[in-house]
């Protein structure tokens, strides 16, 4: 392992810095904001914590601010929105609009006021700031109206002002700039609100807090990695001692100066990376930040808790420094060998208790901390074992919740249909959200289909299957003979590959009560003609099978293996009787499957969310 202490790691060269700033500024955030929706024209979203903008369905957003105090138009005016979740990079717009006399809580799609000229169009990116040069428009005192807009048809979310990092209008004045900050190297400093203005960068020590709110702000410069490591783990020196966890996460700003960040100015806080569990003194705490720090570069992170008894960490001026470890790459697969990610029971419904702005908690509504995971993997699909969206699998709760977590790699995805689709009559919601990806042997289907279809990946043949089976072929549809058993009989027999998986929800076997006989016909066709793995979700846990035959018996040489990871981010179920040939099972746990598809066989690694920390790995060569 190679260990990057926060100290020892070079200062970036003047080429590397920003560029300064005015002398002064003056940052305001809107009086109003919102976003209006083409499929729901007469619905207000003035009090959502996001501002959402979508080019299908036509989804705009709105901002207007008050400037008031300028004695002289601004040297430069920037209006900046922090990016929440994105569904890809493309371009976001932003345009004037003349009229101001709309409301935040009476504007929908009917009443929007007219689009004006563009000001500027921007690629987006997660975690980030997005920023337009809106200098041509703010000349002088009064309100002035934006929109936001894409031609993109996934959707972009952004804080609004009822959100974390509010929208933003930066007025910079005239004037001679300052000299340049010093390089953005190595730092590490606390901030703490009842003291906004002091700063403590020369401390010994780290200190987190709960009240009075007290933050600890780390940055390190990563240099001479060749590939991203296999393993990257934070590490901080704990001198005290407390039940309550310490939380780490991400700092998307990386210019603050260690001897400049105050809680005034300190940047905001970003998705988080990991919890320490109770904390003993005189011990490392260790966090995996393994899926953000994936190059060479420039990397913030921030230590919180909700502890109102003070935690405290050597700093680099102290004795046991922060530092990264790194652990060395694997080597590459080989050729045509995909990567894909698999997991199932994904997103809460927006009503629910837990949903936390999309951010969830620590035990329920994790979609958008499991879908980082799956995002930091880069894989070439995504297997979605069902139950995608709770509780009834609505297209509105697929486009509130599913959509900016898991949706942001709904490109690759194949989806598997669960239970709790069928909540929305004829599934509507999934088959529609989905589309043809969902329905590829019935195109432009959106209610009551089959859910059943095929495809190639690498040089596997891969079928994904309803295991709902009263809900189709007027209530046998895995029955023998039903459309759904003849369809994969014929498709395996057409298909005659070296390694084949199957998917679907309701897991065949499984050591607790969501074992689902009625599949047991399928499981037959799938084992004469020598299907390797079959993964499911319904359990909300993790479990491995050893190979087995129909019957449930232990078969090295010819079974199916199979493995349920219902483990997307909902929430947890546990087991009961562990059966014989369960060979890994966990409960209260996030995280997804990592597949590695290799031509001959497939290796498997359970990667968890850091706040449910497990590991399963292993391979097998196909039959």
């Amino acid at each position: 392992m190679r260990r990057l202490p926060l100290m020892a790691v070079p200062v970036l060269g003047l080429a590397m810095l920003a560029t300064p700033v005015a002398a002064a500024s003056t940052t305001l955030q809107p009086v109003a904001d919102s976003y209006v929706q083409a499929d729901q024209p007469s619905v207000n979203f003035g009090t959502a914590t996001g501002i959402r903008v979508d080019g299908s369905p036509v989804t705009n957003g709105y901002l207007r601010f008050d400037v008031a105090g300028l004695t002289a138009a601004p040297s430069k005016a920037t209006v900046r929105v922090w990016v929440n979740a994105t569904g890809s990079s493309t371009a976001v717009t932003l345009s004037a609009v003349t009229d101001n006399t709309w409301t935040e809580t009476g504007i929908n799609y009917n009443n929007a006021p007219a689009i004006g000229a563009s000001l500027g169009s921007n690629a987006v990116t997660v975690g980030t700031w997005l920023s337009y040069d809106v200098t041509s428009r703010i000349t002088a005192n009064g309100s002035y109206s934006f929109a936001l807009t894409t031609a993109s048809s996934s959707s972009r979310t952004f804080d609004s002002r009822e959100g974390t990092n509010k929208p933003q209008l930066v007025l910079e004045d005239a004037g001679t700039p300052p000299p340049p900050p010093p390089p953005a190297g190595p730092a590490d400093t606390y901030v703490q609100a009842d003291q906004p203005s002091t700063n403590f960068g020369t401390s010994t020590t780290l200190r987190v807090d709960g009240s009075p709110v007290t933050n600890a702000y780390l940055r390190f410069n990563v240099t001479g990695l060749t590939a991203p490591p296999a393993k990257a783990t934070l590490r901080v020196f704990s001198q005290t001692s407390g039940s309550t966890p310490v939380l780490l996460s991400a700092v998307a700003d990386t210019t603050w100066s260690e001897t400049g960040v105050t809680y005034n100015n300190a940047p905001p806080i970003g998705a988080q990376l990991g919890s320490s569990g109770a904390l003993t003194a005189g011990t490392w705490v260790s966090y995996d930040v393994t899926s953000k720090v994936t190059a060479n570069g420039l990397y913030s992170f921030a230590l919180t808790t909700a502890s109102t008894s003070s935690r405290t960490f050597d700093s680099r001026e102290g004795t046991n420094k922060p530092e990264i470890v790194f652990e060395a790459a694997p080597p590459p697969p080989p050729p045509g060998s995909p990567v894909v990610v698999a997991a199932g029971d994904a997103a809460c419904a927006p009503d629910d208790p837990n949903f936390n702005g999309g951010n969830g908690t620590a035990t329920a509504c994790r979609m958008k901390a499991v879908s980082d995971i799956a995002l930091g993997i880069a894989p070439t699909a995504v297997f979605m074992l069902g139950d995608e969206q709770y509780n009834s699998g609505s297209l509105a709760n697929f486009n509130a919740s599913y959509d900016p977590s898991w949706g942001r790699l709904k490109t690759i995805t194949r989806p598997v249909i669960g239970n709790h689709e069928y909540g929305t009559s004829g599934a509507s919601g999934y088959f529609t959200y989905f589309g043809n990806a969902a329905t590829p042997l019935q195109p432009g289907c959106t209610k009551n289909c089959n859910g059943w279809y095929s495809f190639n990946i690498g040089e596997w043949h891969v079928v994904v299957l309803n295991s709902e089976c009263t809900r189709i072929s007027g209530g046998t549809g895995c029955a023998v003979g039903s459309p759904q058993q003849q369809w994969l009989a014929a498709d395996l027999a057409a298909n005659p590959k070296l390694c084949t998986a199957a998917m679907f929800h309701r897991p065949r076997w499984s050591s607790n009560s969501f074992a689902f006989p009625d599949t047991a016909p399928l499981i037959d066709t799938m084992y004469a003609a020598g299907v390797d793995l079959l993964l499911t979700g319904h359990s909300h846990s993790y479990e491995r099978f050893a190979p087995q035959n129909p019957s449930g018996a232990l078969d090295n040489a010819n079974g199916i293996q199979e493995i349920i990871v219902g483990t997307a981010g909902s929430f947890f179920t546990g087991f009961g009787t562990i059966e014989p040939n369960s060979q890994a099972h966990k409960s209260n746990i996030f995280g997804v499957m990592k597949l590695t598809m290799r031509p001959t066989g497939y290796d498997w690694a359970f990667v968890a969310d850091p706040t449910t920390p497990f590991t399963d790995s292993g391979s097998r060569t196909c039959h």
